[in-house]
């Protein structure tokens, strides 16, 4: 796995390195599915947060500067608002719909795919071709389109697409 880092303005670092055994997940239970897994928490932040006051929290598998937490922030918003203006309208349902949808497509190595289900599984063959023509052909965005074929199709396999991709490789 990639490491995770975390940036925060404010607060400290209580190392911890204590485990969960055993944690069950009672919705996943009820539904038939493995319910347990081991967790590990490697840290406590604590912070003190005062009337009008706040925190800023990262966590990334890249390093982050917490300092520059406005200016990631104006950037997303851009990034966001360039992705809403190409929904074609000024319909606000429809714009916050079309930056949502982003949030379902990844990138797999040096292409673009879809995760189709947080986070249950990874990206499915079959939920992403289903999903594909809403979350980047009706939001404008072919070259996503484009890249999401490309990384399905060099796994194709006598004609078939593979249906989903193991985490593992």
């Amino acid at each position: 796995l990639p490491p995770l880092y975390i940036a925060h303005t404010g607060g400290r670092y209580e190392a911890q390195g204590s485990w969960y055994r055993n944690f069950t997940y009672a919705v996943e239970r009820d539904r038939g599915l493995d319910f347990q897994e081991d967790l590990f928490n490697p840290c406590t932040l604590v912070f003190e947060v005062g009337d009008g006051g706040h925190v800023a929290l990262i966590a990334s598998t890249e390093p982050r500067d917490a300092q520059r937490i406005p200016r990631y922030e104006v950037q997303e918003r851009q990034r966001c608002a360039a992705l809403a203006a190409n929904a074609g309208t000024d319909e606000p349902l429809v714009r916050a719909l079309v930056a949502a949808a982003d949030q379902y497509i990844v990138a797999r190595g040096e292409h673009k795919s879809i995760i189709a289900g947080y986070h249950w599984f990874t990206d499915w063959g079959r939920d992403t071709m289903i999903a594909l023509p809403g979350l980047a052909l009706v939001t404008g965005r072919a070259d996503v389109a484009r890249d999401v074929l490309l990384s399905f199709a060099k796994f194709v396999d006598k004609g078939m697409l593979p249906n989903r991709f193991p985490d593992a490789g």
